[in-house]
């Protein structure tokens, strides 16, 4: 049997090179960022998937996003073993889809944080770690 905590170091362990996305869209005639959705499956045991559900919020306006150039859209992400679901995330979408942050927390200074462990998230499903930092550095969201 396999727990939540193994799959959750094995998420925050990952490279993102170990994650495979596949879109799919839910309505094939339309072509909006609402209709794709998409899956992240882990190259190393593929029972251990992402998916990424249609936009929660399609414009985000939170004080960390404020200063991007485009809007930010909010998506529900969930992380299934198999076919059970282990847990949701929400991560937004900046910039025009540039990266993929998931929504921060505030500690009693106010400083927005994330944990390594959803930093993790957010490089997987942005794709590219230099593009990740650089919008997290943008927004002054801390990870701890």
């Amino acid at each position: 049997m396999v727990s939540k905590s193994k799959i959750r170091d094995a998420v925050g362990k990952s490279e993102i090179e170990s994650w495979e996305k596949h879109p799919f869209t839910m309505h094939p005639v339309r072509s909006d960022d609402d209709s794709v959705r998409a899956c992240w499956v882990y190259e190393h045991d593929v029972n251990l998937r992402l998916e990424r559900t249609e936009a929660l919020a399609a414009d985000v306006e939170q004080e960390w996003t404020s200063e991007l150039p485009a809007p930010s859209r909010s998506y529900e992400y969930y992380l299934f073993y198999g076919t059970s679901p282990v847990e949701s995330h929400v991560i937004v979408s900046v910039d025009e889809r540039n990266a993929a942050i998931p929504l921060p927390e505030r500690d009693e200074d106010g400083t927005r944080y994330i944990t390594p462990y959803q930093a993790t998230l957010g490089r997987v499903v942005t794709g590219d770690y230099q593009d990740f930092e650089i919008y997290l550095d943008w927004t002054d969201i801390e990870i701890r």
